[in-house]
C-alpha cells in the first residue's frame, strides 16, 4: 500500500471540492444577506416567519460548508 503525502492529500481534497462546487448551491452574497435580514427585522409578525428565517440561515450555511467557505 502507497502512502500518500500530506500535500499530495491536499491536493487530492482540493480537487474533490473542486468537482462538488458545481453541484453545491450558491450562498447568499453579502449585500442580498444583509437585505434579507434588513427585511426579516422590520417586517411585522407573520406565522412561519421565523422558521423561514431559520430554514433560510441553514441552507446559506450548508452552501457555504459545501463550498469549503465555513462560517
Amino acid at each position: 500500500m502507497v502512502r500518500a503525502t500530506a500535500a499530495q492529500a491536499a491536493e487530492a481534497k482540493a480537487q474533490r471540492r473542486a468537482a462538488m462546487a458545481p453541484i453545491c448551491p450558491t450562498p447568499t452574497s453579502d449585500g442580498n444577506a444583509r437585505r434579507i435580514a434588513g427585511y426579516l427585522e422590520s417586517a411585522p409578525p407573520a406565522a412561519g416567519l421565523d422558521v423561514l428565517a431559520t430554514e433560510w440561515e441553514r441552507l446559506d450555511d450548508g452552501a457555504r460548508i459545501c463550498r469549503g467557505k465555513a462560517n
